[in-house]
């Protein structure tokens, strides 16, 4: 009979009479090859389990589930087979629903190979005390902090798998040996007194090196109390604090590094909670208030205003902070015999967190600078005004949204208008627009800076809606920032002299179309000699070859008239030549196989006793036909025209029919009903001067395009003047017809749209509201960066004084740690100003000539250091070493440090490849650059905000790698404005590819 297992062993009486053993719960019965069961007396007991007798292997493993059969028949076999022992665990469960679990054993039998001992044991109880044990077990070695049991002597004696995470030791590395390998001192004496003095725990913290990095656990210890409450050992559970303890430091270090900055800020800072206890109050508040107030005003003091004197302001400015009413108050303050000016701000900080107590703070500015110059400004002010009002020439000034916003007597008596009364007027509409649409261009160079003032002779339309020529000169004015500000003209009225140069200038014009006339033919006729003369072009009209000589004769020309006209021909040139004042004769030729018309003009005239005749001749068969088509079409037209007015009439649209000048010229009743004026009122009426154009210059542009293109048209929605006074949108659309030979006009088809430009509108202000909001953010940025980051500069320059004067390592290691963590401040600060600059567009390209290549690899050489310092393969190569541009070279640079400095950054093992070179596209060059890793890859799911501003993959303090989150947005900004592209293909664990495409222009060295 085989030996039963440990745990069952108490359940065993031994026979005195022989050395067999019987075992309580616990039977034994053979099996033969054959599968059959043998059975001694011991199986009486089970037969209550198993409710029947059991005669073969089939009929006993029935009793289990099929898996736990094929088990059993397996361990027989074995054993059968090669002699091998076998135990198997069985659930059985009885007629009574009561649970049994046995231990089934299966060994060769001693002295007959032909049968196998089967031992059941019943191991019901015993199974269940261990699964007990086994669950305890299991929670302790899986719990998430760590359990350490250490005995009297400082041996660990238990150590779960927590505790191996946490000092990354494992179990098999510490049991049996001391705590102190953990570097933390163990002294059994502190436990014992721990007992005597009724304390339940301790706790400290512990700091130790993990992988070379400071790492702080904070450990929880009670005594393991054995027989008369002696200590016998410690049990210790431990938690890592390591990133706790570091944010600690930090925030300890940014709260003195605040503290240090306001207090040597030139302004007053004092902040008070809701029970006037002073939170914070830097030197300058302190000794300005102590000096107004006659109080004692530190920080950790408790401090009342009165609501009389001079401690009212302060009173009343806190109260209302606290409740979350800012205001802003200005006062005087008599000091060092001059007055000084102070402005006091006093605002609520209670948006920092519901939990928090209520807060106020009150800032006190010395602005007596500004005040001072203010005065000045004043001054200067009242004697510009004095020289506007009394200047000859008309002067006048409006923003840059062309509203007038102030103009002088002299600009009013040349134009007519008064200001006070024509609030609304407007650059663009008392310009003719010819002539501003010329201008516009120079105006947008004005704001733009390309130009600082312009002088133009142009056309302004007077109070009548007349035209009045001036010479006038346009200046830019900029503000204290030198930015545009607002425009200032001088005009001078030259009408008059205008007038004089237009005749001047017609009669010269006249006597150049008369002479050169490309399609008009001249002939003269010496009535002495004889001789007939024919230009150039006389002789084309006829069909002659201009190598014909120049001088003919009547008879020649006979030959090519039409015969039905030549008698009247001859009769007008005698007539003339016998003194008739001219002659005016039309009469038909020959030419090409194909009638002509002609038309023919002479005058006789003497000079120096000679008699001649001069006469043109020009071609009107075009005419004549044109004029024949007319009176056939004339009826057609009439009726098509009153049926197509009958049918505008009579629709929902308005129809205008206007000139180039935009003087109405007639308009269909409709118009009543959309702009509140009748046709007839309309008729006459310049239409330009009843618009609001949103974007004049866009308008104008669109306007002489379509002029210049008969037949086209082009839609434009239009704010317009109603009758009644108020402001409708038009939904306009303009249609050249000016060559169609009824309207002979621009015609303008409009309706009501005002309904749906109000809902436009709201939307408008929404979006202008919002971007409000960010340009303000954009400024709050770049301020605060640049407050931030002077004083950062000094602060590092001191640590490095600092760690070059002194002979102690402790003070050079903490100065070097300073320098290290500003300059991770700084480059922060940097970061958040530049993107600032960026979305406030206020960055400008400085472009000058370089060779992209080198400056690619200036900008990887630091990082191929780097690289090599962490065992990357760092690779660069380029194909375009010859490849000069015109280009930023800071922003090249900023694009490879953020890009390839990211690529050493996230690849801890493997390689970095950068790879330069250009390409061809559409005839359009571009400049590549790949950056290619074996790093940590991108998850798809962040792939898409990968280029926003402060995004980054990893969150929180468990982030692995440090950074703000902006170098890849301002990277794609900086690529956005050379107009090229950037773009990722990244792979979780294996790597990342960055694409740059710079669109460039090929500079000859």
């Amino acid at each position: 009979m085989p030996t039963l297992r440990d745990g069952v062993l108490q359940n065993t009486i031994y026979s005195k009479t022989n050395e067999n053993v019987r075992r309580v719960g616990a039977v034994s019965f053979y099996c033969n090859q054959a599968y059959d069961f043998e059975f001694g007396s011991d199986f009486s007991e089970f037969t209550s389990v198993f409710q029947k007798k059991i005669f073969n292997l089939q009929t006993f493993t029935s009793n289990f589930p099929a898996e736990k059969g094929r088990q059993i028949l397996t361990l027989i076999e074995n054993c059968h087979n090669d002699g091998t022992s076998g135990e198997l665990k069985l659930q059985y469960q009885t007629a009574d629903l009561e649970t049994k679990y046995y231990n089934f054993i299966v060994t060769p039998t001693p002295m007959n190979e032909t049968k196998c001992t089967c031992t059941m044991v019943d191991i019901s109880e015993m199974y269940i005390h261990n699964l007990d044990a086994y669950f305890h077990r299991y929670l302790l070695d899986n719990i998430k902090d760590s359990l350490i049991a250490v005995d009297e002597n400082g041996i660990v004696s238990y150590w779960n798998d927590g505790a191996a995470r946490i000092f990354n030791i494992d179990k098999s590395e510490i049991l049996g040996k001391s705590i102190d390998l953990l570097g933390s001192g163990f002294n059994i004496e502190d436990f014992r007194q721990m007992v005597a003095n009724g304390i339940p725990f301790k706790q400290s913290d512990w700091n130790y090196k993990k992988d070379d990095q400071d790492t702080w656990v904070e450990v929880t210890t009670t005594a393991i109390l054995g027989q008369n409450n002696t200590v016998i050992g410690v049990l210790g559970i431990a938690k890592e604090i390591t990133e706790l303890k570091k944010t600690q430091l930090e925030v300890s270090f940014h709260q003195n590094l605040l503290e240090t900055l306001f207090d040597k800020n030139r302004t007053g800072i004092l902040i008070i909670d809701e029970n006037h206890n002073v939170i914070y109050c830097n030197s300058k508040a302190s000794k300005r208030l102590n000096q107004w107030c006659d109080k004692n005003i530190v920080k950790g003091r408790k401090v009342d205003f009165n609501e009389t004197g001079p401690e009212s302001l302060y009173f009343t400015g806190f109260s209302s902070a606290l409740q979350s009413e800012n205001s802003n108050q200005e006062t005087e303050y008599f000091e060092n015999g001059q007055i000084n000016w102070f402005k006091i701000s006093f605002f609520s900080l209670n948006d920092i967190g519901s939990h928090r107590p209520k807060l106020a703070a009150c800032i006190i500015e010395n602005v007596t600078d500004l005040k001072q110059n203010e005065i000045a400004l004043s001054d200067t002010a009242i004697r510009l005004d004095s020289f506007f009002k009394h200047a000859y020439t008309g002067m006048f000034i409006f923003n840059l949204d062309g509203e007038l916003l102030k103009a002088n007597p002299a600009f009013e008596k040349i134009l007519g208008y008064n200001l006070e009364k024509q609030i609304d007027l407007n650059y663009a509409k008392i310009s003719v627009p010819q002539d501003y649409s010329t201008e516009y261009l120079l105006l947008e160079d004005l704001k733009s800076g390309n130009l600082s003032s312009y002088e133009i002779s142009k056309q302004f339309l007077n109070s009548e809606g007349l035209p009045t020529q001036c010479i006038t000169e346009i200046s830019l004015v900029r503000n204290y920032k030198d930015e545009p500000d607002y425009i200032i003209g001088i005009i001078q009225d030259v009408s008059h002299e205008r007038e004089l140069i237009q005749e001047l200038w017609n009669t010269k014009n006249r006597l150049k179309l008369a002479n050169e006339a490309a399609e008009i033919g001249i002939w003269e006729y010496d009535l002495n000699s004889e001789v007939l003369t024919w230009d150039k072009c006389m002789k084309n009209l006829y069909g002659l070859d201009d190598s014909i000589d120049d001088e003919l004769s009547f008879e020649t020309w006979s030959l090519y008239i039409y015969p039905d006209d030549l008698q009247e021909t001859i009769l007008g040139t005698t007539n003339v030549i016998n003194g008739a004042p001219r002659m005016e004769v039309n009469f038909r030729i020959f030419k090409d196989d194909e009638i002509r018309h002609i038309q023919a003009y002479a005058v006789k005239f003497e000079q120096d006793g000679a008699s001649k005749l001069i006469g043109l001749n020009w071609d009107i068969t075009d005419a004549v036909k044109s004029k024949e088509r007319i009176l056939r079409l004339n009826s057609e037209l009439q009726e098509s025209e009153e049926y197509m007015r009958s049918l505008l009439e009579r629709g929902h649209d308005a129809v205008v029919v206007l000139d180039t000048d935009f003087i109405i010229k007639d308009a269909t009743v409709s118009t009543a009903n959309v702009i509140g004026y009748e046709n007839t009122e309309c008729i006459g009426r310049v239409a330009w001067r009843l618009m609001n154009f949103p974007d004049q210059g866009k308008f104008l542009k669109d306007w002489y395009s379509m002029l210049n293109a008969p037949g086209s048209s082009f839609d434009i929605d239009i704010p317009f003047v109603h009758k009644d006074g108020r402001e409708i949108w038009l939904e306009t659309t303009f249609t050249n017809l000016l060559k169609h030979e009824t309207v002979n006009g621009v015609v303008m088809n409009f309706r009501d749209a005002t309904t749906r430009f109000k809902s436009v509108e709201q939307l408008q202000k929404a979006k202008e509201a919002a971007e409000e909001i960010s340009k303000l953010k954009g400024s709050f940025l770049a301020n605060m960066s640049h407050e931030i980051r002077t004083p950062l500069n000094g602060i590092m320059g001191l640590a490095t004084l600092i760690g070059d004067e002194t002979n102690l390592n402790s003070i050079r290691e903490y100065a070097s740690l300073q320098i290290q963590s500003s300059s991770r401040l700084l480059e922060t600060v940097n970061s958040i100003l530049e993107m600032a600059k960026l979305e406030a567009k206020s960055t400008s390209l400085n472009q000058t000539n370089h060779n992209l290549c080198e400056l690619v690899k200036i900008g990887v050489k630091s990082f191929k250091l780097l690289a090599e310092e962490k065992g990357l393969d760092f690779r660069f190569s380029c194909d375009s070493e010859d490849l000069i541009v015109e280009i930023d070279p800071g922003v090249i640079h900023q694009v490879v440090n953020n890009v390839v400095g990211n690529a050493v950054k996230f690849t801890l093992k493997g390689f970095v490849d950068v790879h330069a070179f250009e390409n061809l596209e559409d005839d359009q060059l571009y400049f590549n650059i790949r950056v290619q890793d074996s790093g940590i890859g991108i998850d798809p799911t962040f792939i898409s905000k990968l280029f926003d501003a402060f995004e980054q993959e990893s969150q929180g303090y468990s982030r692995r790698f440090e950074g703000s989150g902006l170098g890849l947005s301002i990277t794609k900004k900086y690529i956005e404005i050379l107009g090229g592209s950037i773009e990722v293909n990244s792979t979780k664990d294996v790597g990342s590819t960055f694409h740059i495409r710079i669109p460039v222009k090929r500079i000859d060295s």
